[in-house]
């Protein structure tokens, strides 16, 4: 098989339509296909839009160009990793995509598998709870202001001690 059949059956291996691509779910898709490739994952990955490319050895994603300008060029960045020196759409570079392109899809992605998931809500604590929080919390903050007087005090009580016996000291004469 030549390249273009390669890259044929890459292009026949996505489904259509292509559901819309998210921040979250391109910086989790990024970083799980890099692993896969088992290739260094940048440490740290910004989203972009508009008229920007997805660079990722920059560390920048444009989740506005879609899951398949995505998983291409993870593929370009995995493959220069990979092989270096050979040519950039070389028929190992469209093998690897068409494997990306597998993840993709087997690992149901595309139906929103990565999407985060919403957190359910904390119940609203009831009126006494919230009352019995606030005097818990007075209570400590009060247990806290006695132990700092009682440490100033002690601290007071050392440092007259001091000056008392400086004072005493310095009014005796001096033995030669």
């Amino acid at each position: 098989m030549n390249r273009r059949d390669w890259y044929a059956r890459v292009n026949a291996a996505w489904p259509s339509p292509l559901p819309q691509l998210t921040g979250p779910e391109a910086v989790k898709a990024t970083r799980r296909l890099l692993r896969f490739c088992k290739v260094r994952v940048p440490p740290e990955i910004t989203l972009t839009s508009g008229n920007r490319h997805t660079w990722i050895g920059g560390g920048v994603i444009n989740p506005d160009r879609g899951w398949h300008t995505l998983v291409h060029s993870i593929s370009h960045y995995a493959h220069r990793r990979r092989l270096p020196g050979l040519a950039p759409h070389d028929k190992s570079h469209a093998r690897l995509e068409l494997r990306l392109v597998k993840q993709v899809v087997k690992r149901g992605w595309l139906e929103g598998r990565l999407k985060p998931q919403p957190k359910p809500e904390a119940p609203a604590p009831a009126p006494s709870d919230l009352a019995k929080e606030k005097i818990d919390h007075a209570k400590s903050m009060l247990r806290r202001a006695d132990t700092r007087l009682k440490r100033a005090e002690t601290i007071r009580r050392k440092w007259a001690r001091r000056v008392k016996r400086l004072l005493s000291s310095s009014s005796r004469p001096s033995q030669p």
